[in-house]
């Protein structure tokens, strides 16, 4: 069942909103490969007439995950930084990280008007300033090499020639995340290497790939195949290397990798072949550089009852992987880890994962430890970031005892996913450099939802004497990626550990009580490591009550389909009626 068809008080939501907003539109809704997309016209006046077509375009989990907006043609050179290059979609000021199901397709369209009210501004002012935020297009090199193969190569280079054969060994064939080169060095100096050292490799490997020196203007053209042998063409039209020649190189030593490197001879991207099915995938390589090992670390001083117990943990970086750590070793027995990047260089002195897992997913570099502490417990990996709940994550994840939100955003998405489906959830977060942090416990049919709930914790804050002003250091870059992730933010391990060790004690104490039991218990926790902002000593821990905390009255995650009807002033029978009489082309 579709979800227009499923919540149709959403949509009775979405065609008031646009009908107010717009009384004079030629909006539509229509479906197109099971998605429900509205088409219509956003007319701009500013001197002169201006029409956008538009297409906007509802996910399958709405009103969980923003709509997203093209240009009616799918162009992708209507606002030169605003738009993906492959799919035409706009990067607007609201996106995964800051969307909120309160919001509707009216917000995005109003977004989108804002984007082309700026181009319409520069275009009669001539000027090169937009007022909005502008986005970096991905280059179709990093669109094709954002899944990432780790590649170790730089003790010593084995590519002499334009094109040859190297030896090569996985540590993990079944993960297949990690290609390692193997240098052409004496047997001491292997045994002496640090390379040698962290991952204990079987030196004497007999697995064999192919190099080729590419001219880097030949890329695109490369990217663009999908098969075995439209790649072998496009080697031979640009001159790299014949067909025949490749073809007998892979064959002769039955080679699964082709390695492209440029003129200097340095890796750039990484081909897997799949010969059963005459398919190839794109990796990007995350060389290995040991320099980077300290580049997080900040310039300030800074079993048995719970063994049925199932516990989503949303990021495993490094509060998200101390977590699970303690809940394993409390006996919690079943977790479901969800992060989508590589364990890098950087990470290693936050994370209880170590240098042997660099260049692992993140999840499964957890996984496997947390089997090494304990081996019967089950864990699922989800190697995506939560951008929306789709059935995949729903059917993994729905029956949680508990969900614990350690990435520091999208937490108005959790919310509602995890409210509406009466999970309990916990949010941490780590404040910049380590100074503190604060945790919530949202309790559905006892809490408020987390958006009304922190809306409680400000007010209560303006209560609580604040003698500095909300610790920021302008040398940091607090901005947020084109994609919607925030950028981290340096905090040594130990300062994080504080909020970490309180997350974990709130979750075991959640998982061993019942809902009504909580509700007495402090669900908000703000702790400061430092006498900065509203703590006035070192160590301090503030206990906000939340007795008397209530939800929004017009808040569709705590009152769902009763803040619908309101908004809408609507009774059953009148929604359904108006339900009706919505037009969807087909």
């Amino acid at each position: 069942m579709y979800w227009w068809e499923e919540r149709k008080d959403v949509l009775v939501r979405e065609k008031t909103r646009l009908d107010k907003k717009y009384p004079l539109n030629d909006f539509q809704f229509e479906i197109e490969d099971g998605y429900l997309w509205l088409k219509g016209t956003i007319h701009i006046e500013k001197k002169l007439d201006f029409h956008f077509p538009f297409e906007l375009k509802y996910p399958k989990s709405y009103p969980f995950a923003p709509p997203f907006i093209y240009p009616k043609d799918k162009s992708s050179d209507w606002v030169p930084g605003h738009q993906f290059i492959l799919n035409g979609r706009f990067c607007l000021d609201i996106r995964e990280h800051n969307w909120d199901p309160n919001f509707s397709g009216v917000d995005i369209i109003e977004s989108m008007a804002t984007l082309i009210n700026a181009r319409v501004d520069k275009y009669l002012k001539k000027t090169d300033k937009l007022s909005v935020l502008e986005g970096v297009e991905p280059t179709i090199l990093e669109t094709k090499t954002k899944d990432k193969i780790c590649l170790y190569s730089s003790i010593s280079s084995p590519f002499k020639n334009e094109s040859g054969v190297f030896k090569y060994f996985t540590l993990n064939e079944l993960f297949d995340n990690r290609i390692i080169i193997l240098p052409d060095l004496d047997f001491k100096d292997i045994l002496a290497s640090a390379f040698f050292n962290i991952w204990d490799m079987d030196i004497f490997s007999d697995k064999k790939g192919i190099y080729l020196k590419v001219n880097l203007s030949n890329i695109n053209d490369i990217l663009g195949c999908k098969k075995i042998d439209e790649l072998y063409s496009c080697f031979e039209t640009t001159g790299i290397i014949e067909k025949q020649q490749i073809e007998t190189l892979v064959t002769d030593n039955e080679s699964s990798y082709i390695l492209l490197v440029d003129e200097i001879l340095k890796p750039i991207v990484l081909i897997k072949l799949n010969k059963a099915e005459s398919d190839i995938k794109f990796y990007g390589l995350y060389e290995i550089d040991f320099e980077k090992i300290f580049n997080r670390i900040p310039n300030k001083e800074e079993k048995t009852l719970l063994s049925n117990c199932k516990v989503t943990i949303i990021g495993c970086g490094s509060g998200g992987s101390s977590i699970a750590e303690y809940l394993v070793k409390s006996g919690v027995s079943k977790l479901v880890l969800i992060d989508s990047e590589i364990l890098e260089v950087e990470n290693v002195l936050r994370h209880t994962c170590t240098l042997k897992d660099i260049g692992l997913k993140k999840v499964l570099a957890l996984k496997n430890r947390l089997k090494t502490i304990n081996p019967i417990i089950e864990v699922t990996t989800i190697e995506k970031n939560i951008d929306s709940f789709t059935e995949e994550i729903d059917s993994k994840i729905k029956n949680s005892d508990l969900i614990i939100n350690a990435i520091g955003n999208s937490e108005s998405m959790v919310n509602a996913y995890s409210y509406l489906n009466k999970i309990t959830t916990i949010h941490c977060k780590v404040y910049p450099f380590g100074f503190g942090g604060e945790v919530l416990r949202i309790i559905p049919d006892v809490t408020p939802c987390y958006d009304c709930l922190y809306k409680y914790l400000n007010t209560e804050l303006e209560e609580i004497p604040i003698h500095t002003e909300f610790p920021h250091d302008q040398t940091i870059n607090y901005n947020i990626t084109n994609e919607g992730e925030t950028i981290p933010i340096p905090s040594l391990a130990v300062d994080a550990g504080f909020i970490i060790n309180i997350t974990s004690k709130m979750a075991i104490e959640t998982l061993l009580s019942s809902k009504k039991d909580l509700k007495n218990k402090q669900n908000i926790i703000l702790w400061g490591n430092k006498k900065e902002w509203i703590f006035n000593e070192e160590f301090s821990c503030l206990k906000v009550e939340t007795k008397l905390s209530k939800s929004y009255n017009n808040c569709i995650v705590c009152h769902n389909h009763d803040a619908i009807h309101k908004e809408v002033n609507m009774d059953e029978s009148e929604m359904n009626e108006y339900y009706s009489a919505i037009q969807i082309k087909r």
